[in-house]
C-alpha cells in the first residue's frame, strides 16, 4: 500500500508538472522554438527529473513538444498546422452545435448571452476576458452535444490554437466580429434550427480561419 500511495504522488506530481507546462505553452510563455532545458526547469518547479520527463514526454506525444536531434522544443504550430486544425474543429464544432441545439438549456443560453453582452459595455475587456466568454460558448455547446469524445477533441484543438486566437482578440475590430458571429450562432439554437445553427458555427470557424491566416502573413 505504500508503494501504491507513493505512485500516486508521483503521477500528482507529474500531472502538476504537465499542466504548468502545457499553460505556459498555450499562453506563450514557453513560445515555439524555445528549447526545453530540464537542468532549468527542475529548479524553477522544484521537482525531481523523474515527473518532469513523466510530463515532457506527455507533452511530446500530444505534439506540444517535438524533437529536433536530441533536444526538445516547443512546437511552433505553422500555416498547415493552424489550417488543419481549424478544418477538424469546423467539421467537429459544426456537428457538436447540430447536436446541441435541441439539448442547451435556456438557462444556459441565457448564461452565454449575458456574458457575451458585457463585452459590449464601454471599458477595457482584456483579451484574457473575451477568451473567457469566448471559451465558455464553445465549451458549453461542445458539451451540451453528449458525446464526451467530441466534446474532448474539440477542447484539445482550441487550446492549440489559442496562442494565434489571443493575438487577434489583442486587435480592436475583431472582438465586435466574434461578438455578432456568436450571437448568430446563439439565435439558432434558440429557434431550435439544428441546420441554421450548424451553417453559423461554420460561417464562424470560417471568419477565423480567414483572420487567423492574415494574422500569421504579418509574423
Amino acid at each position: 500500500m505504500r508503494d501504491l500511495g507513493n505512485s500516486v504522488r508521483k503521477v500528482n506530481r507529474a500531472t502538476a508538472v504537465y499542466e504548468t507546462l502545457l499553460d505556459s505553452i498555450i499562453n506563450g510563455v514557453l513560445a515555439g522554438g524555445t528549447i526545453i532545458e530540464e537542468r532549468a526547469l527542475v529548479e524553477a518547479l522544484d521537482v525531481s527529473r523523474t515527473p518532469l520527463r513523466e510530463a515532457l514526454g506527455r507533452l511530446l506525444g500530444e505534439g506540444f513538444l517535438v524533437r529536433q536531434g536530441r533536444k526538445l522544443v516547443v512546437h511552433q504550430i505553422s500555416e498547415r498546422d493552424f489550417v488543419e486544425i481549424l478544418h477538424l474543429r469546423r467539421i467537429l464544432e459544426s456537428e457538436a452545435v447540430a447536436l446541441a441545439t435541441n439539448r442547451l438549456k435556456p438557462e444556459s443560453i441565457g448564461q452565454i448571452r449575458a456574458a457575451l453582452k458585457t463585452l459590449k459595455i464601454p471599458g477595457e475587456h482584456t483579451p484574457e476576458r473575451h477568451w473567457e466568454v469566448d471559451d465558455l460558448l464553445h465549451r458549453t455547446i461542445a458539451e451540451a452535444g453528449g458525446n464526451n469524445r467530441l466534446f474532448r477533441t474539440v477542447m484539445d484543438l482550441r487550446r492549440k490554437t489559442k496562442p494565434i486566437s489571443m493575438k487577434l482578440l489583442m486587435e480592436r475590430h475583431y472582438p465586435a466580429l466574434d461578438f455578432d458571429e456568436h450571437m448568430a450562432i446563439l439565435t439558432a439554437i434558440e429557434a431550435g434550427d439544428p441546420a441554421q445553427a450548424r451553417a453559423a458555427m461554420i460561417a464562424h470557424i470560417d471568419s477565423a480561419r480567414a483572420n487567423i491566416l492574415r494574422k500569421l502573413e504579418e509574423f
